[in-house]
């Protein structure tokens, strides 16, 4: 059976030459720097790490990703990601939000974690950095960026606390201690989250994403038991309640929260993970943004085509609106 599943996985690599069924085109040269902006009214520092393409193939501005990741990640957990992204000709901001306290990023113990964001205000930080940050990119005041984004071209992502701060940006509202927060941003045309939360968590309530209208992506884990999901329901709760028409639930056989990350090991457990995994992801989440930002009609079409079922042998599923079951 072993020998099997490993036959599988090669195949799947080997299948194609991104194995997904999906090759970027064109591709552009990056870099990566870093960069602290400081928001003083709210004396918040934000470290930065951006990756940026080169201006190639006539493209003299490009679509930004303001990412969130999950606190115990940094960008390296990422990394897989955000360099795919610019090779696209898309701009990544990675957030590192103030305030991880050393318990809240070593944290596994589900219930202590929640307490502690909200012991913070995390979950109202969180959005309003990257309020701050869409200010600064508005004004043109991110130095190494300067010229290079276009701010009508502008999505936030993030994954397991970052989807949560990216949906919040696109029209999510929550409550802490009996207060409830609209902390949605016109400048956000579309958003992805991996691993989210869902209803009745994180001051979450079962309509909490009813106006959430801009384009969306979620993606999630069969075996993930985050914060919030209990069952398959729960996993697709958010997708199932945005209104937008513009919308994905990408579905990943056995995997967990983990899978979206680098992450080797959460808390004493080490984490195995599927290799054809962050090729799935990578695939899909590229053709997302291209759609989105590019009006890429050949990611569309990939997105809509059911070529990433037949190469995963329906371990990964695209859902969308309209889709009909073979």
């Amino acid at each position: 059976m072993r020998i099997l599943s490993f036959i599988l996985i090669v195949a799947g690599l080997l299948f194609s030459q991104s194995g997904a069924g999906y090759k970027i085109e064109p591709v552009f040269d990056y870099t990566h720097t870093d960069t602290t902006i400081v928001d003083e009214e709210r004396n918040r520092a934000l470290d930065l790490t951006i990756y940026i393409p080169f201006r190639q193939h006539g493209e003299r501005i490009f679509p930004v990703i303001i990412f969130s990741p999950d606190p115990i990640c940094g960008d390296i957990d990422y990394e897989y990601l955000f360099e795919t992204w610019a090779k696209a000709g898309i701009i990544t901001v990675v957030v590192f939000h103030p305030g991880n306290a050393e318990d809240l990023e070593r944290e596994v113990n589900t219930v202590k974690y929640v307490q502690a964001l909200e012991r913070t205000s995390e979950y109202v930080n969180r959005p309003n950095d990257i309020k701050f940050l869409l200010k600064e990119l508005f004004w043109n005041r991110i130095e190494c960026i300067r010229g290079l984004a276009d701010i009508r071209k502008t999505g936030a992502a993030g994954h397991s606390l970052g989807t949560h701060t990216a949906l919040s940006l696109a029209g999510q509202y929550f409550s802490v201690r009996d207060s409830t927060y609209v902390l949605k941003d016109k400048m956000i045309k579309a958003v992805l989250g991996m691993s989210g939360q869902g209803p009745d968590s994180f001051g979450l309530t079962r309509s909490s994403w009813d106006e959430v209208s801009t384009p969306a992506m979620l993606m999630f884990g069969t075996s993930d038991r985050g914060v919030g999901i209990h069952s398959k329901a729960d996993r697709r709760w958010a997708y199932e309640h945005i209104t937008s028409d513009d919308k994905f639930f990408v579905s990943i056989s056995g995997a967990t929260k983990c899978v979206f990350s680098g992450v080797e090991k959460r808390g004493f457990r080490k984490i195995i993970k599927d290799p054809r995994h962050h090729q799935w992801i990578k695939a899909i989440t590229t053709a997302y943004w291209k759609y989105i930002f590019k009006d890429d009609e050949f990611s569309l079409n990939y997105l809509k085509s059911g070529e990433i079922e037949k190469l995963s042998y329906k371990e990964c599923k695209i859902d969308f609106p309209g889709k009909t079951d073979e």
